[in-house]
């Protein structure tokens, strides 16, 4: 999402078109002539996500690219979870063209069963499938970015088993939108928490 912040800010959506075309044969010759289904997929998944960040409005500034991006980060409002980001990796994955693909079809029967909130999302199936039998645990993971290294946990909201994690200060103020309602609410159940555990013990 950096990435694309910049490069469409910098004025190159124009050439969103010709790279799609691109990559619209790169998932096709994966798939059919070097049968690489995993690339072919990851293919179709960035050519997803350029079209999602090309599309709409005309204006490409990096205002309207974070409104972009933070409508997929927003979590619901009982719980938190990024239900559009589902939705969007969900259509993602039935909009794949070649419907006789193998890893298509464990994804589906994976995915479908499962109502929107519940584990496992798209996001867990789809890492565990196309990167192999590391399971992706978003546990301790950027809540922007997903990066899963050299994170610290939000400073607020510390001492509660609900914290969320960043990797830096520009993810945590990307986030902060949607997390700051949460962020005070675990702040208080965290000292609750540890106000009653050194409590004494009264018979």
């Amino acid at each position: 999402w950096i990435f694309l912040t910049s490069w469409i800010s910098s004025g190159l959506d124009c050439s969103a078109k010709r790279i799609l075309t691109v990559i619209e044969l790169l998932i096709e010759k994966q798939f059919k002539e070097l049968t690489n289904e995993v690339l072919s997929i990851k293919f179709h998944l960035i050519g997803k996500v350029l079209t999602f960040a090309t599309t709409g409005p005309s204006d490409s500034s990096s205002g309207n690219m974070d409104s972009k991006i933070k409508m997929l980060l927003r979590g619901r409002e009982e719980d938190r979870f990024p239900a559009t980001m589902e939705l969007f990796l969900r259509s993602a994955i039935r909009e794949y063209p070649y419907h006789q693909s193998v890893l298509l079809e464990q994804l589906v029967r994976t995915i479908s069963p499962v109502t929107v909130g519940a584990s496992p999302s798209s996001l867990k199936a789809l890492h565990s499938l196309l990167f192999g039998l590391q399971m992706y645990d978003d546990s301790q993971r950027c809540a922007a970015c997903g990066k899963g290294r050299d994170v610290r946990r939000c400073s607020g909201c510390s001492k509660s088993p609900i914290s969320v994690f960043y990797c830096g200060r520009s993810c945590q103020a990307l986030h902060w939108f949607t997390h700051k309602k949460y962020c005070e609410a675990a702040k208080k159940k965290g000292s609750q928490a540890a106000t009653a555990e050194a409590a004494p013990y009264k018979s």
